[in-house]
């Protein structure tokens, strides 16, 4: 049997963040290292929030399941081996304004749920063990020490996650972690900045982002991570480029020291980011009688993973027929639907997995393999994203000029025509951009068969 690979989640759940876990830590021969929280759909306690409430809900599950006879989840709490390090990090991002979603998302990220069930919410000191030290009285590291040692399911972190992700990815072998990038980047930039050439021993870096050829989702270009954080996405991209410098956003590029600038110029080697942008991820959505089919049976029977998601997932339907209208919105029992944004570039990198044991997540019911050449990129696209736009910051901007190519420039006058060397061979950014890939339908029946088996 293949070891499990391991992997880093950065997110900010939010309502398909928490789907993206949950699939996450129900997929084989998957070993989530570290759950890294940043602003984005909510602030960081609201986030924080979630992933503790989700951790603890898949143990009340296991439990149940164990109770009742029902097959089991993957992710078990009573494997200490399992649990996840979990850190709180940034809440500002690296650009001046802070944007949020809980206009969409709720003010706690998961539509209320949290004063409508509270029996499967966090303790009141949820918070506690995540705080350093140095800014807690006596009395409250006491307190703290207390919390940590009654926690289950996950090891609470008061480190900064950019530290953590760099730890990781230098005690383990280049190329064997690979990062999932579902929040706006700005914890990722700070990695990247803080140490370069530890960050490129990354695997890849799978990321939910932008909007390349299809309309934005907070602006009429840009898509809600990118747009958030725009510099902390530019910065991560420009790790792309053989020559990091000549994508890095100016407002950072003018603050970098001397040392950093050299050891971007010293990267070993540049990263792989494969992007799965709104272009693709708008293809796959989850409709609401699909989920309350296999939901609707299970929290009758009192599971608390049904029960708790049917709650979250009702209010975001209909959320839905709010902001966005459907065929029939007055009607109630109109079909709505959400997008899988985030669950969808977990499954990626779930089918990613060499020699993956066989589930519903990495095989079609005939028993063939969903092979992750499934999905289609376009290679080496190089990729950049508008920082100081008035009305295109957070965009994409792709070169599409026909008959454009790379090429090694051989004198300055050639250079000089190339305003931001977007022809320059040894500049620019190497994105994969993710195209269409397998059936929609496969990866709902894989999703719903992994959360409600």
């Amino acid at each position: 049997m293949a070891p499990k690979r391991k992997i880093i989640i950065d997110c900010d759940p939010g309502v398909d963040d928490v789907i993206g876990l949950l699939l996450a830590f129900n997929a084989p021969d998957i070993e989530i290292a570290l759950v890294s929280l940043c602003f984005g759909n909510v602030d960081t306690a609201a986030s924080l929030r979630n992933v503790i409430a989700t951790l603890s809900v898949l143990g009340r599950e296991s439990e149940f399941r164990k109770e009742r006879g029902l097959p089991a989840l993957q992710f078990d709490p009573a494997d200490r081996a399992a649990w996840p390090t979990v850190a709180c990090g940034s809440d500002e991002p690296m650009s001046e304004v802070r944007h949020t979603a809980d206009y969409y998302h709720g003010v706690d990220g998961l539509g209320g749920v949290h004063a409508a069930l509270p029996e499967l919410s966090t303790p009141a000191d949820y918070r506690l063990p995540f705080v350093p030290d140095a800014q807690l009285t006596p009395a409250e590291v006491e307190a703290k020490r207390a919390a940590t040692a009654a926690v289950v399911g996950y090891v609470p972190s008061d480190r900064e996650p950019a530290d953590l992700v760099l730890e990781i990815l230098a005690a383990e072998p280049a190329g064997t972690v690979t990062i999932v990038a579902l929040a706006p980047m700005t914890n990722l930039a700070h990695a990247a900045l803080r140490n370069p050439a530890v960050f490129s021993r990354a695997a890849a870096v799978n990321a939910m982002g932008g909007a390349i050829a299809v309309a934005g989702n907070m602006s009429p270009l840009a898509e809600f991570n990118v747009f958030a954080d725009p510099e902390a996405s530019a910065v991560v991209y420009a790790m792309t480029s053989p020559s990091p410098l000549s994508t890095m956003p100016p407002a950072i590029a003018r603050t970098l020291s001397d040392e950093t600038r050299a050891a971007l110029a010293a990267v070993p080697a540049p990263i792989e980011l494969n992007l799965f942008p709104l272009d693709i991820t708008f293809q796959y959505s989850l409709k609401r009688t699909e989920f309350m089919a296999a939901a609707a049976p299970l929290a009758a029977a009192g599971s608390p993973l049904a029960r708790w998601m049917s709650y979250w997932m009702e209010v975001t339907f209909d959320k839905m027929r709010v902001l966005i209208g459907v065929k029939g919105a007055d009607d109630p029992n109109a079909d709505l639907l959400i997008r899988l944004h985030d669950p969808l570039t977990v499954w990626y990198t779930v089918l990613g997995q060499p020699d993956a044991s066989p589930s519903v997540l990495t095989h079609y019911p005939s028993g063939a393999p969903i092979l992750p050449s499934e999905f289609q990129f376009a290679r080496a696209s190089d990729v950049r994203i508008e920082t100081t736009g008035q009305w295109t910051t957070g965009a994409c901007i792709v070169e599409h000029r026909p008959g454009a190519t790379k090429r090694v420039y051989t004198s300055p006058a050639e250079s000089a025509q190339d305003y931001g060397r977007w022809l320059d061979a040894e500049a620019g950014n190497r994105v994969n951009v993710a195209a269409p890939g397998p059936a929609p339908a496969a990866f709902v029946r894989a999703l719903l068969a992994t959360l409600f088996p």
